[in-house]
């Protein structure tokens, strides 16, 4: 639930900013323009939150992608009909902008699996043995997502860099099922004499 509503709070909050920014410049100017790189965008202000949306990714993209990295895969089985696996958006919203979107949604089971594995830590519940292979290994690779960042070509480095925090937040939130395991095995241990 925080996690939707911090969401919320980003980006329909950056998609009303670019629509006041839109309605305050109509006042001004019969066109607006933005910088896109190298070149410049003008359009009439009617048509700007649509093309901001197409074109400029919203300011927290990159953050909330990062953060809701298993949403990628329902993300590739939603588009696998189509001819662009992993790739598909809608024509009007760019990639980084439709992900921004889907992935807080897509990403719910995940919340909901580390959620449960934090309860069977605290001593809530007592999680079956698949729930434990299943996270361990999402755990493992994850781990492996972060080794392969550290060992890959400065290049690719640059262009991943802000995939990383979210690596390293799984990475963490799937260890919960290794230590649950590590609970487990604990808690069953026989005690010897003279132990309450």
């Amino acid at each position: 639930m925080v996690e939707l509503a911090v969401w919320v709070a980003l980006v329909p909050a950056d998609v009303g900013r670019v629509y006041y920014r839109a309605r305050q410049a109509a006042h001004v100017s019969a066109s607006v323009s933005a910088r896109l790189g190298e070149f410049e965008l003008k359009l009439p202000p009617d048509r700007w939150v649509e093309s901001s949306l197409k074109f400029m990714p919203l300011r927290f993209s990159h953050s909330i992608i990062a953060a809701n990295l298993p949403g990628l895969l329902p993300d590739v089985l939603v588009s696998l009909p189509t001819s662009q696996p992993g790739k598909w958006h809608p024509s009007g919203m760019s990639l980084d902008n439709w992900r921004s979107f889907t992935l807080p949604f897509y990403c719910l089971p995940a919340w909901w699996f580390v959620g449960y594995g934090l309860d069977g830590l605290l001593g809530r519940k007592r999680l079956r043995r698949a729930m434990l292979w299943i996270g361990s290994i999402l755990c493992l690779l994850f781990a492996v997502s972060v080794f392969g960042y550290f060992t890959s070509p400065p290049g690719d480095q640059a262009d991943l860099r802000w995939l990383l925090p979210g690596c390293w937040l799984w990475t963490a939130l799937f260890g919960i099922m290794p230590l649950n395991w590590l609970r487990q095995k604990h808690a069953s241990a026989p005690r010897t004499a003279g132990q309450p």
